[in-house]
């Protein structure tokens, strides 16, 4: 009896366990797939699975990398070595064993891509000196390794009119841009890589605005030697001026002091003065009003009586001169007495003596003189002699 029960028992042992090894086998590996992580990231397994109780060993190549926390661990971490990243991708393999099964080892593979981040940059070329206001300016740097984009950085005041995120770029400088460093990066999907070597830009300014002008105002037709000067405007080599019609610049000449002579035909109007340098123009200065007086204009013809009578008196005359605050008559001949001779209206009384002559006038104001009227003859008739002795 009790041989029997032995038996029995062996066999129940033997079913079980046999039963559990066949349950074991065969080994199945299942979730190992490709992927794909960025340079200086780990990459995490998530889903494999493998049929209980194999024992497990994770390896690399060309690694090698590191399992975290072990490479026997079913989902572990793994950070690839640098000859990973050099190659841009790593082969993984999970091996699982099982001595109770009839194939006592299998093993699955999966390619795990490193995406590289963009390489160092290049040199820099492009113009090293500029100017305010400048446009059209080209910068580039070789192509950089891995990368998709590129990111410029550019002095103040600078900006990229075309070229935008590639290693071939155009720049416009404001007018207020300064001196600074041009600098590239490469870009990707992963992020950015290194930042280049810096290339030094010089700004030169444009010259800085013009400040006001001082000088003379009003002025005279035909007055000479008057000096308008600016105060020094910031990097400028010279100075561009502009006056009315008219004038003349006869000394200083693209300087901040310029001597202006005026002509008789001058006019007013309003004088302007700018910096100039090597890089172009400056602002402007706020213009400064120039009034102009003119001179007595011609004398329009005399007006009056031609022939008069000796010993006449009050014979008028008249004549017509712009911008002559008052007049100048003359009369050639004798024995004539003009009255209220600053005027445009006179009268002149003709001694009984008076001879003929012309009459002419010029008008004057504080300018000085204007030009001499034509000639206008007056012819004096004589009174009858006195009667002689009566015979008879």
């Amino acid at each position: 009896m009790k041989k029997r029960l032995y038996f029995l028992a062996l066999t129940t042992f033997f079913l079980i366990n046999g039963f559990q090894a066949a349950a074991q086998c065969p080994i199945v590996i299942t979730g190992l797939t490709d992927a794909t992580i960025c340079q200086g990231t780990s990459y995490t397994f998530s889903g494999v699975t493998v049929t209980s109780g194999a024992s497990l060993l994770w390896t690399s190549s060309p690694g090698p990398g590191t399992f975290s926390p072990s490479a026997t661990t079913l989902n572990p971490t793994y950070t690839p070595s640098a000859a990973d990243i050099a190659l841009g991708h790593a082969t993984i393999t999970l091996t699982a064993t099982n001595a109770a099964c009839p194939t006592t080892t299998v093993s699955a593979h999966m390619t795990l891509t490193i995406t590289l981040l963009p390489g160092t940059p290049g040199t820099i070329s492009g113009s090293s000196t500029v100017c305010q206001g400048q446009s059209g300016v080209t910068y580039s740097v070789p192509a950089i390794a891995n990368a998709s984009g590129y990111n410029w950085t550019l002095p103040t005041g600078a900006s990229i009119t075309s070229g935008y995120s590639t290693n071939n770029i155009t720049v416009t400088y404001s007018t207020s841009a300064v001196s600074g460093s041009v600098t590239v990066q490469g870009s990707n999907s992963c992020g950015t890589g290194t930042v280049s070597a810096p290339f030094t830009v010089i700004v030169n300014p444009l010259p800085a605005a013009a400040g006001s002008i001082s000088g003379s105002s009003p002025v005279c037709q035909g007055q000479n030697s008057v000096v308008y000067s600016v105060a020094a405007i910031a990097n400028a080599t010279g100075y561009i001026w502009a006056f009315p019609s008219g004038t003349n610049i006869t000394g200083g000449s693209n300087t901040r002091t310029v001597t202006v002579n005026f002509t008789n035909s001058a006019v007013g109007g309003n004088v302007s003065v700018y910096g100039t340098n090597s890089c172009g123009n400056g602002a402007v200065s706020d213009p400064f009003p120039l009034v102009v007086t003119s001179l007595p204009g011609t004398p329009s013809s005399i007006t009056g009586s031609s022939s008069v009578c000796a010993g006449q008196i009050n014979v008028s005359y008249s004549v017509t001169i712009a911008n002559a605050s008052t007049y100048s008559w003359v009369y050639t001949g004798t024995g004539a007495t003009i009255t209220n001779g600053s005027t445009s209206n006179i009268s002149i009384t003709f001694a009984s003596n008076a001879s003929s002559g012309n009459l002419t006038v010029y008008g004057i104001n504080s300018c000085g003189n204007g030009i001499v009227s034509a000639n206008y003859p007056v012819t004096v008739n004589p009174l009858p002699l006195a009667a002689g002795a009566i015979s008879g």
